[in-house]
């Protein structure tokens, strides 16, 4: 289940990876991978962070050569632009951790 999951989450099927992930779990609801993978793909539901994976998965398909000259460009042309993504990406990445994590078990520190 939980393959199933990372290639629904390759094509960007984020609902039906969450389905998956939670049939895995259900499964064998000790596994910490299990666990994890599971968190991450309820972070999914949330708009600000699919936003945030734009670019990763547009990355995903550069060379390491063209990465480095777009980002270079990109640093001397935006760079207000380029630290104001990073400062963004931080937060929703944060955030939607911080939500997920009082969701599933409220708000005490998980164990």
């Amino acid at each position: 289940m939980m393959y199933l999951a990372w290639a629904a989450s390759r094509r960007g099927d984020y609902k039906l990876q969450e389905t998956y992930m939670r049939s895995a779990v259900r499964l064998n609801p000790d596994e910490k991978q299990y666990q994890d993978e599971y968190l991450e793909s309820l972070r999914h539901q949330f708009l600000l962070y699919r936003i945030c994976l734009w670019p990763n998965r547009f990355l995903r398909k550069m060379k390491p050569w063209q990465i480095l000259i777009t980002w270079a460009v990109c640093w001397i042309l935006f760079k207000p632009l380029v630290i104001l993504f990073i400062i963004l990406h931080f937060l929703a990445h944060w955030s939607t951790r911080a939500i997920i994590h009082v969701k599933v078990f409220g708000w005490r520190r998980r164990r």
